[in-house]
């Protein structure tokens, strides 16, 4: 296929769309048109090997939408640029004929209207274009970010959530975190050339380590953060199309866990006595019935003749919340949260954040205290990592399945499941190397997954193994169908900075 493009000449005039704006519009346009045609030809699809390409293809497509979202960030921000360059022309016009009160009126209104033409451009909700129009600005105090998001090394929700993150620290302070995740670095001792670290990290966990730094940072801002969100706490609801709803708390960390781990404990002990609901389904049932007083009515709308003509089973007083003596079981139960710690943020000689088992990192007063508080609902248990290695000492390697400890250790070190790009919650506690295939039950040889990509890595055509088992440089491959292999690695139990330095600017 042959493209052909407009000439790029000179602008007409200054502040006139010239014929190079014309041409960009008219290679945007051809962008598109070449994009409709990349649409995995029919006529392909019985010839073997192409499968591979196609993996392959939609890779740099993932490239190539997220440089269009940067382009359309950047074209955002000189938008926004001019408009208040056009707005503040007409207050000094104003104030130059002697018209202060249409001076007045302007000031007032500068800057209105910017983000709702971006958000009609660009067919959304104003509520995406003031966000679009933040976005922008902050990129500009975020140049290594904002070139990684050019080239389209990352996407639109990563950078999101890297402003979102320093949206509370200064320009300066925002640039350092900038520069520690998405700036190439070099090792001072090897001098060996790193790629970013926010390369490495799915866009949840890059919002972490942006937290992490933020807290490090500047820690009163980020305590401010903690103990303002806290005062937002509520409780919503939202109809689903399903005659479901989604009732919703937002609530501190502590309390969210507890609530959780609480109802988590009661539907696994009614399981345990032979309750035929699903762990979720007891759940819910468990969660209204804690609140109202009265049994869930579950499936059918409980107490209404079901599909089979009889009553629900829900409709009958709940079970799942008694004591096995009959006595309606306590909900008030300590629940433990695994608090993960230096030992000098725990002795008050850092501003290291602390983090939860899933990876939320904790500003370091805030975990203190948390530890410290004698009313605390739950029980916080400091598990104090080593500052030099980290490591761990392995047990006996000829066990079929992995001890329960082990199953503790896996979750608190993989923190959400090890596939690249899943951030779901560890469900199963995996082998990379099958034990049927000589794989042995050690933490070199272990992995948490979430339960769907548990199950996929048996299908036909993949494979695993683990590709370093020192600890402290867990790394598992994994081989898809195509022949496309992607790498693990485990992330560190609390960020640290590596001893290096920023790549020098070429000469």
């Amino acid at each position: 296929m042959q493209l052909t493009t407009a000439p790029l000449l000179t602008p007409v005039a200054p502040g006139v769309v010239g014929v190079s704006e014309h041409a960009a519009i008219a290679m945007l346009q051809q962008t598109v048109e070449l994009l409709a045609q990349i649409d995995g030809d029919p006529t392909l699809l019985e010839i073997p090997g192409n499968d591979a390409a196609r993996v392959d293809q939609l890779t740099l497509l993932e490239r190539v939408k997220s440089a269009a979202a940067a382009a359309q960030t950047r074209i955002t921000d000189v938008f926004e640029r001019s408009q208040l360059s056009q707005q503040d022309a007409a207050i000094e016009e104003a104030r130059a004929a002697g018209r202060e009160g249409r001076a007045a009126r302007l000031s007032r209104s500068r800057g209105k209207g910017i983000s709702d033409q971006v958000a009609l451009a660009r067919g959304c909700p104003i509520s995406q274009g003031q966000r679009q129009l933040a976005q922008a600005r902050a990129l500009r105090e975020m140049p290594h970010a904002n070139d990684l998001f050019r080239a389209g090394r990352i996407c639109e929700w990563m950078v999101d959530e890297l402003v979102r993150e320093t949206a509370i620290l200064s320009a300066e302070d925002r640039g350092e975190v900038d520069r520690r995740l998405c700036a190439m670095t070099v090792d001072t001792k090897t001098g060996q050339i790193h790629d970013p670290e926010v390369l490495g990290l799915t866009p949840h966990r890059a919002a972490g380590r942006a937290r992490a730094l933020a807290q490090e940072l500047d820690a009163e801002a980020a305590v401010r953060r903690a103990a303002k969100a806290a005062q937002q706490r509520r409780v919503t609801i939202r109809p689903t199309p399903t005659t479901m709803s989604y009732v919703t708390g937002l609530l501190p960390v502590r309390d969210g866990v507890a609530v959780i781990a609480s109802l988590n404990s009661a539907a696994e002990s009614a399981k345990a006595r032979g309750d035929e609901r699903t762990v979720s389904q007891l759940m819910a049932d468990l969660f209204v019935q804690r609140i109202t007083g009265h049994p869930a009515r579950g499936d059918d709308e409980a107490g209404r003749p079901d599909e089979t003509g009889r009553p629900d089973e829900a409709g009958r007083p709940d079970e799942a919340g008694r004591a096995e003596d009959g006595r309606v079981a306590d909900p008030h139960v300590p629940v433990q949260v695994n608090l993960v710690m230096s030992a000098e943020t725990f002795a008050g000689d850092s501003d290291q954040s602390a983090r939860t088992d899933d990876g939320t990192p904790i500003p370091a007063g805030l975990a203190r205290d948390w530890v410290h508080d004698p009313r605390t609902p739950v029980t916080v248990r400091r598990l104090l990592t080593d500052p030099v290695t980290g490591q761990v000492s392995e047990l006996d390697p000829r066990r079929r399945k992995h001890s329960a400890i082990d199953k503790e250790f896996f979750r608190l070190r993989d923190q959400t499941c090890r596939i690249p790009g899943c951030d779901g919650p560890i469900q199963d506690i995996d082998h990379p190397e099958r034990y049927a295939d000589g794989g042995t039950s050690t933490r070199g040889n272990g992995q948490g997954l979430c339960e769907a990509h548990n199950l996929v890595k048996e299908a036909p055509g993949w494979s695993t193994r683990v590709s370093d088992a020192r600890p402290g440089h867990h790394e598992v491959e994994i081989t898809t169908p195509t022949g496309h292999v992607y790498r693990s690695k485990a992330p560190p139990a609390l960020f640290r900075d590596k001893e290096r330095a920023d790549l020098p600017p070429p000469e």
